[in-house]
């Protein structure tokens, strides 16, 4: 009489058990989905902080290619470099404008050269010594 009873009630736990277990699997989808959602948040909030960062790089160097053209062309209509041009171009005031020109040659050439090169990297190293935090998070870009 026992042996039926229990027999009878064995199939009703292992159902009960049964639908826990989905129950809990269910859980720890959602779970899952939750932190997925938030992750992918996070991911977007920095995607678009890094865009609009871009952005603003993208907009200070074309008003610098901007002032730079204005520049040269108000020393081509001048003949010589005026305060404001000399201010930009890093040109003393008066030069005219085929020394002008030459010096830019002169500064273009030197950029291009191992001996700028080799500035560029010492003043590299030198600023990451100095400011370890914000070099170790470009590093990882």
């Amino acid at each position: 009489r026992v042996a039926k009873i229990v027999s009878d009630l064995i199939p009703t736990y292992e159902e009960k058990a049964h639908s826990r277990w989905t129950e809990y699997l269910g859980q720890l989808a959602d779970t899952a989905q939750v932190v997925m959602n938030y992750d992918n948040q996070q991911f977007n909030y920095w995607k678009d902080a890094k865009d609009r960062e871009f952005e603003n790089k993208k907009f200070e160097y074309e008003k610098q290619q901007n002032a730079l053209t204005n520049a040269w062309k108000r020393v081509d209509e001048l003949g010589y470099v005026d305060n404001e041009a000399s201010t930009i171009l890093g040109v003393a005031v008066g030069t005219l404008s085929g020394e002008a020109r030459q010096a830019k040659e002169q500064r273009e050439y030197y950029k291009e050269s191992e001996d700028y090169r080799k500035y560029k990297k010492r003043y590299a190293r030198k600023y990451r010594e100095e400011h370890p935090e914000k070099a170790k998070a470009k590093k990882y870009r």
